[in-house]
């Protein structure tokens, strides 16, 4: 959290929110280990998926949760059926997927693919 003004010169409070770098020059791959770490007590995250961003996911999402968010871009991408077991994400074709952007709690928790 952090205070600042707008060009309207009104004080607000900004909430805590990370962007994930991304990979540097990721190969598409079939298959991606999703890691979420820090013990996140609430919040959601995104995961990119050939360059189009999920719907948030709760930081509590189950894997079918996930997998879900992941065939709701089958228009945009092309891939359907891909499945979420154990946080490994396996797509029916090489793509290359990307954590996005997320807000957790605690501020220390983060989110990973590779």
């Amino acid at each position: 959290t952090g205070f600042g003004n707008d060009s309207d010169s009104k004080l607000y409070v900004f909430r805590h929110k990370e962007t994930a770098a991304p990979l540097a020059n990721p190969s598409a791959k079939t298959t991606w280990t999703l890691a979420i770490s820090g013990s996140p007590t609430g919040g959601s995250y995104q995961l990119v998926l050939n360059g189009y961003p999920t719907a948030n996911i709760a930081y509590n999402a189950t894997d079918a949760n996930i997998a879900t968010a992941l065939n709701a871009l089958s228009a945009q991408t092309g891939l359907a059926g891909i499945t979420v077991t154990s946080g490994v994400i396996t797509l029916p074709s090489a793509g290359i997927v990307q954590a996005g952007d997320f807000t957790l709690t605690p501020l220390t928790a983060t989110v990973s693919v590779s």
